[in-house]
């Protein structure tokens, strides 16, 4: 404080003097400064003060719980993290969906935010922005979780002198599939079935053709093998 008495007396005559340091007494006892440090001698559970923190943390680091995202918002725009209801009209959803709900974390700061999306209908996407020169630029949304959409599989045959093989198949998403071979033989004198050691390998997968690499050229005896390629939904 600028001014501070305590051992006021009867005696003290009232003048011009002793009313100033009065008021300057009262006037600093009231300060910000004093006053939040008096607070914070009550403040605690129950004490019905609205405080700036919770266990020392700000809000802005807390989700936000079952905010509602109508007709004039849109999916661009949810980079607070929390979990939002979200309407059917709302821009920028996932493709094909309706209502849905959606749960928004930061990975970095507010231009690299990700989305996770829940459908009414149970389908799961996800998305996430980047910083594109101080702004947000999304990324397209991929749906996650949606079990096997298709599998293709055969039989090939590897020719002699055979080092490269090309299988045409139906188009599929390749950033949402996988190849196994599930094994190799040539057929030997006799009939009699030899296994190899060397195997065939994935050298491309593309939307409708799948190359395998032989690990070593074939020579003689032909070499057949399955193969089976899965799409995920």
């Amino acid at each position: 404080m600028a001014y501070s008495k305590v051992n006021w007396t009867n005696q003290i005559p009232i003048n011009t003097t002793n009313l100033a340091k009065m008021d300057q007494g009262i006037a600093d006892a009231h300060t910000g400064s004093v006053i939040l440090e008096e607070l914070k001698k009550v403040d605690g559970s129950g004490s019905g003060l609205d405080a700036d923190f919770l266990d020392g943390r700000d809000s802005s680091v807390f989700f936000h719980r079952g905010d509602y995202l109508g007709t004039t918002g849109n999916m661009d725009w949810l980079a607070v993290p929390g979990c939002y209801n979200v309407q059917d009209s709302v821009p920028n959803r996932p493709p094909g969906e309706g209502w849905g709900s959606v749960y928004v974390s930061f990975i970095s700061h507010d231009r690299w935010v990700q989305q996770l999306w829940v459908g009414q209908f149970g389908k799961i996407f996800v998305r996430y922005s980047t910083d594109a020169n101080g702004n947000r630029a999304w990324q397209p949304w991929k749906e996650v979780g949606g079990g096997v959409k298709s599998v293709q599989r055969g039989v090939v045959k590897a020719a002699d002198q055979a080092t490269t093989i090309d299988i045409p198949i139906s188009t599929i998403d390749t950033s949402k599939s996988m190849v196994v071979i599930d094994g190799a033989w040539s057929q030997g004198p006799g009939n009699a079935d030899y296994s190899l050691y060397g195997l065939p390998y994935v050298h491309t997968l593309t939307a409708n053709n799948l190359r395998l690499d032989m690990s070593g050229v074939v020579t003689g005896t032909p070499v057949y093998f399955s193969w089976q390629v899965i799409e995920y939904a």
